[in-house]
């Protein structure tokens, strides 16, 4: 928990401050090229954007006549760019995310600052907040050296966690067990 607690007031302050050197700014096309996913970007559909960044991404989305929900660990964050979308979920209320709701979740450049324990539990609620035909587009760092496997507090603010193919393999076999 103090851990939990180090890294949002962290976030809060990276926020606080636009500090570009820990904020992505990609834009929509960076984001969803790099994932593969523009042909999901048709209207009407409902996205749910994990890790918000500097707001860029989901600004461009608002313009594409789309229905979008955020996730991010900063309230500061979310206040962003809280008049462009429908609902905002903080990382410690995730449980709230709606069941079957999302067509499509996307989560760019987070997942090396989140432990395994904070990855397992985002990965639970994002694929329960799926509808049945919903995609999970997640970018993720990669190190096929688990024995360099380091996920202490200073990894997790600089996007150091990097995970092994397997070790995301593992994860999500264990989703689907649930």
């Amino acid at each position: 928990m103090e851990t939990e607690k180090n890294i949002k007031d962290f976030w809060e302050s990276i926020h606080e401050i636009n500090e570009r050197g820990h904020l992505t700014g990609s834009s929509l096309n960076e984001v969803w090229g790099y994932l593969n996913i523009q042909n999901k970007l048709v209207p009407n559909i409902k996205i749910l954007n994990i890790g918000i960044g500097t707001g860029a991404e989901t600004i461009e989305l608002s313009k594409h006549n789309v229905i979008i929900d955020v996730l991010d660990i900063s309230e500061i964050a979310i206040n962003k760019v809280k008049d462009i979308t429908r609902n905002q979920y903080l990382s410690s209320n995730i449980e709230n995310l709606p069941i079957n709701e999302y067509d499509i979740a996307v989560s760019h450049l987070v997942s090396q600052h989140i432990d395994d324990d904070e990855l397992n539990k985002q990965i639970k609620y994002v694929l329960r907040s799926l509808n049945t035909t919903g995609t999970f587009a997640m970018q993720f760092a990669f190190n096929d050296d688990n024995d360099n496997k380091t996920h202490d507090l200073d990894s997790q603010k600089h996007g150091n966690i990097c995970r092994s193919l397997s070790e995301m393999d593992s994860i999500i076999k264990k989703m689907e067990e649930i």
